[in-house]
């Protein structure tokens, strides 16, 4: 487990990282798991906003 560092800008490169997607889906969370992740990639792309 690693503690992730907030930003407020992502750029698109980095979009898909756990980081940003944490940012953008509203999440307070400081740490996040690799099974959250998946989640969170699996909303992103089926929604394709942030994909």
């Amino acid at each position: 487990m690693r503690k992730l560092q907030k930003r407020k800008v992502c750029n698109k490169k980095d979009i898909q990282t756990a980081i940003c997607l944490n940012i953008f889906l509203g999440s307070s969370a400081n740490i996040i798991d690799y099974s959250k992740e998946k989640i969170i990639l699996y909303k992103v792309n089926s929604t394709g906003e942030y994909y």
